[in-house]
């Protein structure tokens, strides 16, 4: 075990335990709690309402049937709850489409100027391209990414099928398209997704929306096809999180002195806000992981798309050595009572080469143990030594950031019978 004791960590304001302005993370929160088919379900959810085609809530305590969806598998499970979501986009060979978009109110307005942090998982169950045998090498490569919107009222949707245009009531504020989103392959494990947005203020409604309008060009190819085929691609969603982002994170740290200090700030700051965020310290050094040498406190600037969150690190340095008590007397007459003589030694870090001697008064080992829970009880080779003053030596490692650390203490015991 090292000799890192320990993080304690404050936050002034912690972004996991800031508040979740969705409603219903998980789509859990429904009107009619019967098992229906999964179009149906998403109907029934108090939080949340479809902005445009019909996406799906799917119950992991319903029986569903696996034919009715090519994305689908009774084995998929929600992320948490019993719960998740589904949307998906088809892109047609004619170029028209079908964007399929949910929303809810938050909790609260949002505040102008405020940075929010937005989170979900999302579960790539991949593309289908439903060509005849015909073109199947024909191969449409649709723009794949999700939207998020905000609206100060509720989100509409306006599909123009005919021209391959969109319109909407709300502000685009991100758009996700990473490499779990853009992914032609099925998965079934979850994903975690993050962006942030500042707020204009007052806005009330948050839509998670497929792309909206054209995908793309279509190649030559698909003027080939005949009507109705397409290229489809679905996701599920489950924990939604819209969290106002801390003004300050301030955390203190606690290591052993006269070590060095390894910090990695993705794992003390604990939350994926971060994972792409550039770390300024108050030196110029831009680092995500640093090795601190000594206590102090260290500002430095997470640098993300949507702002500068400042963080504050209060290094603390604590003696850590282990503490140890050796008797200066024993009886080892069989009475249970004080009949073993051996080091006490306090510590919550790891022993190693543990040495403990004990001398008579001409120098001549009479007691060696190399292990910490085997003491000395006053004989050798089963003689019983006379009563005296003995001498003892005890060493042994610790296991620090800095290497391996040998302890040495020595002293005498009074052996009475």
């Amino acid at each position: 075990m090292r000799c890192l004791l320990g993080i304690i960590l404050w936050i002034i304001t912690d972004i996991a335990a800031a508040q979740n302005l969705i409603p219903d993370a998980g789509f859990e929160v429904l009107r009619i709690s019967n098992c229906e088919n999964p179009v149906k379900a998403f109907d029934n959810l108090q939080h949340w309402y479809a902005l445009d085609a019909t996406p799906d809530l799917f119950q992991s305590n319903c029986n569903l049937d696996e034919s009715g969806s090519v994305f689908y598998k009774s084995s998929l499970k929600p992320y948490k709850g019993n719960n998740f979501a589904g949307i998906s986009s088809r892109w047609n060979s004619n170029a028209t489409y079908v964007s399929e978009g949910i929303a809810t109110k938050l909790i609260e307005p949002l505040q102008a100027g405020q940075t929010y942090y937005f989170q979900m998982a999302i579960r790539n169950r991949g593309g289908y391209q439903g060509f005849d045998q015909s073109i199947s090498r024909c191969n449409l490569e649709p723009n794949q990414h999700i939207d998020i919107y905000v609206a100060k009222d509720s989100i509409t949707i306006n599909n123009n099928f005919a021209n391959g245009t969109a319109s909407t009531t709300a502000r685009l504020v991100a758009v996700l398209n990473s490499v779990a989103i853009t992914s032609t392959i099925p998965s079934e494990e979850w994903t975690i997704i993050t962006t942030c947005f500042e707020a204009l203020g007052g806005e009330t409604h948050l839509g998670i929306v497929m792309p909206l309008g054209t995908f793309g060009e279509l190649p030559p190819c698909a003027a080939s096809a005949s009507s109705g085929v397409f290229r489809s691609f679905y996701y599920n969603l489950d924990e939604v999180k819209l969290s106002a982002t801390p003004n300050i994170i301030s955390k203190e740290v606690e290591w052993c002195e006269n070590e060095s200090l390894n910090i990695n700030l993705l794992a003390l700051l604990d939350t994926t806000l971060f994972k792409t965020a550039n770390f300024i310290w108050q030196d110029g050094v831009n680092a995500q992981q640093r090795t601190l040498q000594k206590a102090g406190i260290y500002n430095i600037e997470a640098i993300l798309d949507c702002g500068i969150i400042p963080i504050s690190i209060q290094a603390i340095s604590k003696r850590c050595l282990p503490n140890i008590y050796v008797p200066t007397i024993f009886s080892p007459n069989e009475d249970g009572i004080n009949d073993n003589f051996s080091p006490f030694i306090d510590t919550n870090q790891t022993i190693i080469n543990y040495q403990f001697r004990v001398f008579n008064r001409w120098g001549s080992i009479v007691f060696k143990s190399d292990e910490l829970a085997k003491g000395w009880n006053g004989t050798l080779k089963t003689k019983t030594l006379d009563a005296g003053t003995y001498f003892w030596h005890l060493q042994f490692e610790i296991a620090t950031n800095n290497g391996n650390q040998i302890i040495q203490q020595h002293g005498d015991v009074l052996l009475i019978q």
